[in-house]
């Protein structure tokens, strides 16, 4: 026989009381709870109910399916585990990484955490290295001078280190100068064809970076604008060692 009758037994009475109901919707309804009791196969309920054997498949597949999703949302082993707070080493590793070159992105990427908490964790070690080396004093004697009239270990160190910084800094400033030249040449320039009415349009300027670019030489803006920068970290360099080194009071 091509068709198969449901078995006899308690979930026959069930079968049979949907069996009763009308309309296709209700018709396929009643197949799919039927074959979900176990005592009917896909094709015994097609016959029984009257509807498409594929359609029926289909319909119980796409049941199972959205109850599997259903079921998989709700299940708490299947929540996606927060990642545990990063200890110590971790942090530790992180700062190691960027002192070697490694930026905030890449870390980011390699540990699984935000740029956010790898950058606050690296900005605050920096500002609590810089405050650490303002104020502490390092264990050696509370005086400069030794009572031999001698300076202490960490005096010498200070003297030598900055012996050799401050004539760095000289050639610093003559170099600084120099460049001053070339600067104060093309503002003044500049000032000067604005003075007379012959403002330079920006479409001129353009025309000659592109020129620039052709014969190989840097351009104007990139040339002024890595001044700019270096300039700026040189003065904060600058400002905040006067800082650190308590020189900002203005005392001789």
């Amino acid at each position: 026989m091509n068709s198969e009758e449901p078995k006899c037994g308690d979930d026959c009475k069930l079968v049979e009381m949907l069996a009763s109901k009308t309309s296709t919707e209700q018709a396929m309804e009643n197949a799919i709870a039927s074959v979900r009791t176990g005592n009917i196969s896909q094709r015994g309920a097609a016959k029984q109910f009257g509807v498409a054997q594929k359609t029926l498949s289909r319909r119980l597949n796409k049941n199972d399916v959205v109850s599997q999703v259903t079921h998989d949302a709700s299940s708490p082993e299947s929540a996606p585990a927060k990642p545990k707070k990063a200890d110590q080493a971790e942090r530790d590793q992180w700062c190691a990484d960027h002192e070697a070159g490694e930026s905030i992105r890449s870390l980011s990427k390699k540990y699984g955490r935000s740029d956010k908490t790898i950058a606050k964790e690296i900005n605050s070690r920096k500002s609590n290295e810089g405050e650490s080396e303002a104020t502490e004093r390092p264990p050696v004697d509370d005086q400069p001078v030794t009572p031999t009239g001698e300076l202490n270990d960490h005096m010498k160190a200070l003297v030598k280190r900055e012996s050799k910084s401050s004539k760095d800094r000289l050639k610093i400033v003559a170099a600084l100068k120099e460049i001053k030249k070339p600067l104060e040449m093309t503002m003044k320039a500049a000032s000067k064809e604005f003075r007379f009415g012959r403002g330079i349009v920006y479409q001129d300027v353009m025309a000659a970076e592109r020129q620039l670019a052709k014969d190989g030489n840097p351009g104007i803006r990139e040339t002024l604008e890595e001044v700019v920068r270096e300039a700026e970290l040189v003065r904060k360099f600058a400002t905040e060692s006067l800082r650190l080194l308590q020189l900002d009071r203005g005392e001789p």
